[in-house]
């Protein structure tokens, strides 16, 4: 295959995707939490139990240990049973949630949480850390792969977010016993060899697993389905138990997502044509990434999405305020563009926009604005959809081999730390 052949291959691969998400994302908000209701289900019942072509779920406890294990019987090959409690997903027939999060107790998610992952699942994670505390109080913090290098850090809850158990993700997952609670949050489903193995070894030591679409995102090493159902589970996990007394607000707002993800990219148009004289191209290099009294550290994915992408480098990540506190000097010989991200809740004062836009105009930077009118955090997943367009439209005008093998070097020293 021509160099020009893999990259339209890899735009056609890409587009394909993103048709798919809002469909992800529906059975995402049905998948069941071990408590009997779907993440965006207003009603809380008993979990039901049943069997999947993965294997037997069987719900009894092991040797006492309140979150199962791995039954030791025999059964034909390739399949594994799934010890304690396993919640089927009736839309696919996949596990949706073995050792289910309804059974950690309610201090799992308040008390000393460990969050870490790493590449597109580190953005989940860092927004999952970052709503712990915001949103519950919690005492949490994202720790990156490395910190599992050596010692791992210590804490008393463990979540993992890793879409295909890659073999940096391996070092945190051997941590797991060492934790009084943990969560792996993946798309891969536990199994007797391969990645899953080590999927189904960290549910034999206890660990609660949510498992979210996709099963499989191979192909490319941009991923873009795997991050937005991974990110709707983290917020959900948090809200579900901010809004305990009111669900059915909340779930009318889960409800909404996925057809604001249809409908972005016709807003991504938008914020596109309010910016003249400048082409959505200026977008396809260095850039920056720009909040509204949000932490920026809540961005690195989508900034990690640009810079795999479209192997540019990772755009800066600014609080609208900080612009004026040291980057506009940066900016004022080499203008760069700027990406806004406006939600509902915080951040459509146009005021501060114009502002914005009053100081880094005459130099040269133009400002594109990604509004949703989506609460926060929901809001961030209507603004990867948009970065989802525009990344695709870029894509489309200087397409690029985004393909797994696509790169000419050995990473091998860093990327395989843990496989062992």
């Amino acid at each position: 295959m021509t160099a020009d052949a893999a990259a339209l291959r890899s735009v056609a691969l890409v587009r394909s995707r993103l048709e798919r998400i809002p469909d992800l994302l529906r059975q995402t908000l049905a998948l069941d939490l071990g408590d009997g209701a779907a993440i965006g289900a207003a009603t809380i019942g008993e979990g039901a139990i049943g069997e999947t072509a993965t294997g037997k779920l069987v719900p009894e406890p092991a040797n006492g240990n309140p979150r199962g294990r791995l039954l030791e019987e025999e059964r034909p090959t390739g399949e594994v049973a799934i010890g304690e409690t396993a919640i089927g997903q009736p839309a696919t027939g996949r596990l949706a949630c073995v050792h289910p999060v309804g059974v950690l107790d309610e201090d799992a998610f308040v008390d000393d949480v460990l969050v870490t992952g790493i590449g597109a699942s580190s953005g989940v994670a860092r927004v999952l850390a970052a709503l712990f505390c915001e949103r519950l109080a919690a005492r949490a913090r994202f720790v990156p792969l490395g910190a599992f290098a050596g010692e791992p850090p210590a804490g008393e809850t463990l979540i993992v977010v890793t879409q295909g158990a890659s073999p940096n993700a391996r070092l945190a997952l051997r941590a797991i016993p060492r934790f009084r609670r943990a969560l792996v949050l993946t798309s891969t489903p536990p199994a007797s060899d391969g990645q899953g193995l080590f999927i189904a070894q960290a549910a034999a030591c206890g660990s609660a697993v949510l498992l979210v679409p996709p099963e499989s995102e191979d192909g490319a090493l941009l991923r873009v389905m795997g991050p937005a159902t991974g990110m709707l589970a983290a917020i959900t996990l948090v809200e579900r138990r901010r809004h305990e007394a009111g669900l059915e607000s909340l779930c009318h707002a889960l409800a909404a997502i996925p057809a604001a993800v249809e409908s972005a990219p016709e807003r991504a148009e938008e914020a596109c044509r309010q910016v003249t004289n400048v082409p959505v191209a200026a977008l396809d290099g260095p850039c920056a990434f720009v909040t509204i009294g949000r932490d920026p550290v809540l961005l690195q994915g989508f900034q990690w999405k640009w810079l795999e992408g479209l192997r540019v480098p990772e755009p800066f990540g600014w609080d609208l305020l900080e612009v004026a506190h040291g980057p506009v000097q940066s900016v004022a010989e080499r203008p760069i563009p700027f990406v806004v991200f406006a939600d509902a809740t915080h951040g459509r004062d146009s005021s501060l926009i114009g502002r914005l836009r009053a100081v880094i105009g005459p130099l040269g930077c133009p400002v594109f604005v990604l509004t949703s009118e989506l609460p926060w955090p929901l809001s961030l997943l209507d603004h990867d959809a948009q970065l989802n367009a525009l990344l695709l439209r870029l894509l489309g005008e200087r397409p690029r081999d985004l393909g797994t093998a696509a790169g000419r070097w050995d990473d091998r020293a860093l990327y395989g730390l843990g496989a062992d």
